[in-house]
């Protein structure tokens, strides 16, 4: 092979390498995807304010329909960092029949944190629309007592 081929051949490896990388951290997903497929049967709501002295609220029966809705619609990207909750979040419990918790935290920045499994954390961003619909359906919920 000519040197010039060589060549060519490392420019288009070195191209394709970059554009997966590019395509496995820009491509928006929607949330559910990232969820454990299983049917959820019950869900726990929080609300965290690092502000506030109550520090995290519980809402009484969240509605699981619309929050599953709301996750439905929305979509994210891969975030590489591992932020703190310095900001106000919302923290999501899902319950399927058996096994542990799938545990979501949605920032008021749009990031989001899920663990599947309780112990590994994988980080997203672009949930902004998720946080407002979870706001809105939170307008409406007592606190739990």
């Amino acid at each position: 092979m000519s040197r010039g081929k060589k060549a060519a051949v490392l420019i288009a490896a070195f191209a394709l390498l970059c554009l997966g990388l590019w395509m496995y951290w820009e491509r928006e997903i929607p949330l559910t995807d990232i969820l454990p497929d299983a049917t959820w049967i019950k869900v726990r709501l929080l609300a965290g304010d690092p502000d506030s002295q109550e520090r995290e609220r519980e809402f009484a029966s969240p509605p699981l329909d619309e929050i599953l809705a709301a996750a439905d619609t929305a979509k994210v990207t891969r975030d590489g960092k591992n932020p703190n909750l310095s900001d106000k979040y919302f923290q999501i419990y899902l319950y399927r029949e058996d096994g542990d918790p799938t545990v979501i935290y949605v920032k008021n920045t749009g990031q989001i944190l899920i663990a599947a499994d309780l112990d590994h954390y994988r980080c997203y961003e672009g949930g902004e629309e998720f946080y407002e619909a979870l706001s809105a359906i939170c307008a409406g919920l007592p606190n739990a007592a």
